[in-house]
């Protein structure tokens, strides 16, 4: 089995491939962010992604930790959408983070942004589920998921 952050790179680097070469200013990773929100979409490439990706890489405005804990469905079958809902949980990390001014990962901003977009994705394409993304939502609705983060996120 491939390592988590392998597969998280190969899905990110990817992403780099569509992404401006220019650097993205906090206010264009703002704009990309309600935008993509606003429209979340199962279709890749996603030009708001890319631009997320490309300022969390080089900003030091934000830190996204990424691991098994919070990412699992990047391990299930690869499909667009699995690569969006790694973008919509790096989208919700990063807006958290800068709306609050503070850099630090927001693990529990991101899984609740996925969360929202998994709903709208499932909408769009029935047919897509992602088990490791609803053993989370589950924990959520449990009133778990900050004590499973506490315990097996390395943030």
């Amino acid at each position: 089995m491939k390592n988590l952050r392998v597969v998280c790179a190969a899905v990110l680097l990817s992403w780099m491939a569509w992404a401006e070469p220019t650097a993205v200013t906090k206010a264009q990773a703002q704009e990309a962010i309600a935008h993509f929100f606003a429209h979340p979409s199962g279709k890749m490439p996603n030009p708001d992604l890319a631009a997320v990706l490309q300022f969390s890489q080089s900003s030091d405005q934000v830190d996204v930790k990424i691991d098994e804990a919070v990412l699992p469905w990047v391990r299930e079958p690869k499909r667009d959408e699995t690569a969006v809902l790694l973008g919509a949980y790096l989208a919700g990390n990063v807006e958290a983070q800068l709306n609050a001014g503070r850099k630090g990962d927001q693990a529990r901003a991101g899984l609740t942004r996925a969360f929202q977009v998994y709903e709208v994705l499932h909408k769009e394409h029935p047919d897509f589920t992602s088990p490791g993304l609803l053993k989370l939502k589950e924990l959520d609705a449990q009133g778990k998921l900050d004590d499973y983060l506490k315990k097996n996120h390395k943030a």
